[in-house]
């Protein structure tokens, strides 16, 4: 498997407690990121977390709940510091990005306060 460098990077993994996510975490990891690990289930996070080793942790986040975004945000910019976050295609600059929900309650977009274009998730 090839090397990606992410080293002095830093990343929020939704969803990465197991499957797919956890898979992402893990290569993450291995490139050298700080990962901050968001997922519902507060239970498997734990275990999830209790496995790994490196720079990783995480909360129990509801995507879905403008609220829980917003302390996680807040937490995650706590944990990882001045550290850029990144998400997927999604560079997070500022601790307190702004976004918006659809109809069924799903992030839609972000808006990070520093840049002057929107950016879909």
């Amino acid at each position: 498997m090839n090397q990606i460098d992410l080293n002095k990077r830093a990343a929020i993994v939704t969803g990465g407690a197991q499957g797919i996510g956890l898979a992402i975490v893990k290569r993450m990891l291995t490139s050298g990121a700080s990962v901050r690990i968001w997922d519902r289930d507060q239970k498997m996070l734990q275990q999830t977390l209790s496995g790994l080793s490196g720079p990783v942790s995480g909360d129990a986040v509801d995507v879905a709940d403008e609220k829980s975004v917003a302390q996680g945000t807040a937490a995650a910019a706590a944990a990882l510091g001045k550290e850029r976050m990144r998400r997927g295609g999604l560079e997070l600059a500022s601790a307190e990005p702004e976004f918006s929900l659809d109809r069924a309650g799903h992030v839609r977009s972000l808006r990070v306060p520093e840049q002057t274009e929107s950016h879909r998730l």
